[in-house]
């Protein structure tokens, strides 16, 4: 009975086997689904090694071919990439604060957060160049003596060129009292005024004198039938400072206001001897045959007119103008003030 009843149970068992198979499809489902396709260890090793990302195909694909000797093999790519990894040296204290990077040292694998406090970048305040005052030329001895066509005697400044052929003033007749009327060029400096005056550059010093305006066509041998000594002498430091009348009621008071003006700071002036020969400059500008002409100007030795208005030995006190020359430097006022002559002539002298 009991022997029965096993056969009986085995043969619904197999039964029911036979019928759970029959009613599946032992048939391929279809192609791989959508999502399966997996990367290619090329594509692994070479997203290690270099970083080259690649696109996943979209479902399994099969190999194209049998495999190749170019294949990499997982043994290649472990030992690549290892060797590239294990050239990590930084740490967490080594990368800036808050910044990921990933870490292979031993016992600190993997993604790691830095922890180095880097300090902010100062901003840089631009520097600004100091604007610098330009120091202002002064004349004085070595200033002086640095021009060119002039030199320091006894406190003052000398040119060394000499204009012959030139009036004391303009316009006036023989009156020594007279200075005539000019305009001073108020442009340039007092150096470049100077420099113009050694070099005959009138215009640069005076615009107009006794009512001719004086342009560079005047300037040099051309012009000197229209300016005056007194005019260029006045005007070197830009301004006219004497007036159009010499104060005094004679020579002699004019003289003096003359060589009160020569010796002002800051005015220039034509050579300043006092009427009575009693100061240093008289003595100066004739040592060593000072007032010889050395200036291409004027070729030859010429007197000079000083800064002293009639005659030292008392004569025509109102019509001659005091003049140095020669080779003794002696005083003498054998021409009128307005008289233009070969042998008269003048330099110009700027006090500091």
């Amino acid at each position: 009975m009991r022997a029965t009843l096993v056969v009986v149970l085995s043969v619904i068992f197999m039964a029911g086997l036979c019928g759970m198979a029959v009613a599946g499809s032992i048939d391929s489902p279809g192609v791989p689904s959508g999502g399966s396709g997996m990367h290619t260890i090329g594509q692994l090793y070479n997203y290690l090694n270099s970083g080259t990302d690649s696109s996943i195909p979209g479902s399994f694909q099969g190999p194209a071919g049998a495999p190749g000797p170019t294949v990499k093999t997982l043994e290649d790519v472990y030992q690549d990439i290892k060797a590239k990894l294990g050239q990590s040296t930084v740490s967490a204290a080594d990368v800036k604060s808050g910044e990921k990077f990933f870490c292979t040292l031993a016992g600190r694998w993997g993604v790691q957060t830095g922890t180095l406090v880097v300090p902010p970048t100062p901003t840089t305040t631009p520097t600004i160049a100091p604007t610098m005052t330009p120091t202002p030329w002064t004349l004085n001895s070595a200033t002086c003596s640095a021009t060119s066509g002039w030199t320091w005697i006894n406190s003052a400044c000398w040119s060394q060129a000499i204009a012959d052929s030139v009036s004391w003033n303009k316009g006036v007749g023989d009156d020594t009292s007279k200075t005539g009327t000019y305009t001073c060029n108020s442009g340039g400096t007092l150096k470049s005024r100077m420099e113009a005056a050694v070099a005959g550059r009138w215009s640069e010093i005076c615009t107009n004198i006794n009512g001719r305006a004086i342009t560079t066509s005047d300037n040099g041998d051309t012009g000197k039938a229209y300016i005056s000594a007194i005019a260029i002498a006045d005007c070197v430091d830009g301004s006219r400072d004497i007036g159009e009348t010499i104060a005094g009621g004679n020579w002699v008071e004019r003289s003096g206001t003359l060589n009160t003006w020569a010796r002002a700071s800051g005015h220039t002036a034509i050579p300043a001897v006092d009427y009575n020969d009693g100061n240093n400059e008289f003595n100066a500008a004739c040592s060593g045959d000072f007032y010889k002409d050395t200036s291409t100007l004027s070729p030859g030795i010429n007197y000079c007119w000083a800064a002293a208005c009639g005659n030292a030995a008392g004569g025509v006190y109102t019509t001659h103008g005091r003049i140095l020359g020669g080779e003794s430097c002696a005083t003498t006022g054998g021409y009128l003030s307005s008289y233009a002559g070969d042998d008269i002539s003048f330099r110009v002298v700027a006090r500091p």
